[in-house]
């Protein structure tokens, strides 16, 4: 029973995880080049069916005319004191003028390892994933959770493992979201294609949440209070 489970809660929390730091697709209401963060660290916990199972940050550090980001992800799901599944990633991802100048990640996908590198060279991005290299138009965007400007693009980049994501988006539409003891007004985006998910933004466009279901489990990011 608990190898049935390791194995079901394996193949969800894979999706759960390629998942996360995640852009969507094109939105007429989407800002045409959306502000740089200020410095400081978001910083998330995730939930699966309502249990915690690891965190999440985002980082920002401008640096003159660029913007750095640094991403980490840590998550274990335990099924009976046993370890099903373990996810860990880290990325830093440097950003000019609304445009990736170079990205480096690792991905330990329950022991399985990932490596991504890409770099702008002016007329296009390399991109390297697991040893294979190809490229893509200088313009790409990688998906990740905080880059609004990702409302506008049809396909990105995967830190994960390289592929591209194709995606389509609906919103915003004005709810309140509750996170522990405080309310926030949030834009809800929904996403559908490779990637099926709910984002609610707040009117700074920090990400508040994301939610989605995966092997019929309810996994959520959500913003520390």
């Amino acid at each position: 029973m608990i190898m049935a489970s390791c194995a079901t809660a394996r193949r969800g929390l894979f999706a759960a995880c390629t998942a996360f730091a995640i852009g969507v697709s094109a939105l007429s209401a989407a800002p045409a080049l959306a502000a740089d963060p200020a410095a400081g660290t978001w910083r998330y916990t995730v939930f699966r069916d309502g249990s915690p199972i690891g965190d999440h940050s985002i980082s920002f550090a401008p640096a003159g005319d660029q913007l750095q980001v640094d991403i980490k992800t840590d998550i274990a799901v335990k099924i009976a004191f046993v370890t099903a599944f373990r996810f860990e990633h880290s990325s830093h991802e440097v950003w000019k003028g609304g445009r990736l100048q170079s990205l480096t990640a690792s991905t330990n996908d329950d022991g399985k390892q990932h490596t991504v590198t890409a770099k702008a060279d002016g007329t296009s991005l390399a991109v390297t994933a697991d040893g294979a290299t190809s490229s893509r138009p200088a313009e790409t965007l990688v998906h990740n959770q905080w880059n609004m400007d990702n409302l506008k693009a049809p396909v990105l980049l995967s830190a994960f493992d390289g592929t591209d994501y194709k995606v389509s988006s609906s919103g915003p539409q004005t709810e309140t979201v509750e996170i522990g003891s405080r309310s926030f007004s949030a834009r809800k985006y929904t996403v559908s294609g490779d990637l099926v998910r709910t984002f609610w933004f707040d009117d700074q466009n920090r990400l508040l949440k994301v939610a989605f279901e995966s092997r019929g489990s309810n996994v959520v990011y959500e913003l520390k209070p």
